[in-house]
């Protein structure tokens, strides 16, 4: 793994991506790009969305990893934006590439 990825002196954000693509890393290229980020009302479990590579990734409120998803890549073009109401219905929204802008109730 490079030693870039294993260095204790990066900010919170890059330890959680470097920890999501460690957890992804199977010996090719992983892209991890958040392009969304939203806090479910009742779990309080954080759920990071990236739209390069396809990835719904949920954590703690620790920064364990709790699950990722790879999402369909016909149903979510270019997912943007996510979020939750407050019953807890997840969201996410797609921009227009190559289509109609539309949101997916997850």
């Amino acid at each position: 793994m490079n030693r870039i990825l294993e260095s204790a002196e990066l900010d919170p954000y890059l330890r959680v991506s470097n920890k999501i693509m460690q957890h992804l890393y199977s010996g090719g290229n992983i892209v991890f790009q958040p392009s969304g980020v939203a806090v479910h009302p009742i779990s309080n479990h954080i759920y990071i969305l990236a739209s390069v590579g396809k990835l719904l990734v949920v954590l703690d409120r620790d920064g364990r990893i709790l699950e990722i998803q790879q999402l369909n890549k016909n149903i979510f073009r270019q997912p943007e934006g996510i979020c939750f109401n407050t019953n807890g219905d997840l969201y996410i929204s797609n921009e227009g590439r190559g289509g109609k802008r539309n949101y997916i109730n997850f």
